[in-house]
């Protein structure tokens, strides 16, 4: 049975904001034996989170059995809060050889607003696909959505940036100055948090793997939750 932690992480937002949250979910990896349970946990931890917007990273599916399941995960979703997604390299390594975009057309059939396609509006909260980012600074909380943290770009302006792809390195020997160690040696951003001259930019640890095994690394859903 899988289980999540939790993590709630605090951002600075405009008034209009205050007090609302933004749950992260990334890095499911649906297809595999050990994330069959998975779907039913993600939407557990999002009735008990309560948050206002989820956005959801990429890298839903590892085999292409799995889309159904996506489907019906986000459908369940979206019935929590309005939701919002964008595709991981996982979602089109799925999808390379196919005239059709499955994970997308999965996505918004489930009720998820997606992202390359445009962004997701709440009042003064917008959540954007890091493609799509406004270059004057915004009067709204604008949200970044990433799947990897590399992806954030430079010289845009967001409230925070929420990336995955990295899973905290799955093993976490120790941690230093923020980074997971041996990870970092292989991604400057294998962290839970980094400041960066536009704002924060939040790294999920993923909620599944290709791969099951973790060391000192928890699967985990990440909120943001707006001060």
């Amino acid at each position: 049975m899988t289980r999540l932690d939790l993590r709630t992480e605090p951002v600075v937002g405009t008034e209009g904001t205050r007090g609302m949250g933004v749950l992260f979910l990334s890095d499911w990896h649906l297809g595999w034996p050990w994330t069959r349970s998975l779907a039913r946990e993600l939407v557990r931890v999002a009735r008990a989170a309560r948050p206002d917007a989820i956005a959801l990273g990429g890298d839903f599916v590892d085999h292409r059995h799995a889309v159904p399941t996506l489907e019906r995960t986000v459908r369940l979703l979206a019935r929590v809060a309005p939701t919002c997604a964008i595709a991981g390299n996982h979602d089109h390594a799925v999808e390379r050889g196919t005239r059709r975009r499955v994970v997308r057309e999965a996505c918004i059939a489930g009720g998820a607003t997606w992202l390359e396609d445009g962004p997701l509006r709440l009042g003064d909260l917008t959540l954007a696909w890091s493609r799509d980012l406004p270059v004057a600074q915004p009067r709204e909380t604008v949200v970044c959505v990433a799947h990897a943290p590399s992806e954030v770009p430079a010289g845009c302006h967001f409230r925070a940036a929420v990336a995955g792809h990295l899973h905290g390195g799955q093993a976490i020997l120790f941690t230093r100055a923020g980074r997971h160690f041996p990870g970092v040696l292989l991604s400057r951003w294998c962290g839970d948090r980094f400041e960066t001259s536009a704002g924060p930019l939040i790294v999920g640890r993923g909620c599944g793997d290709s791969l099951p095994l973790r060391l000192r690394c928890p699967k985990e859903a990440v909120l943001l939750r707006f001060e």
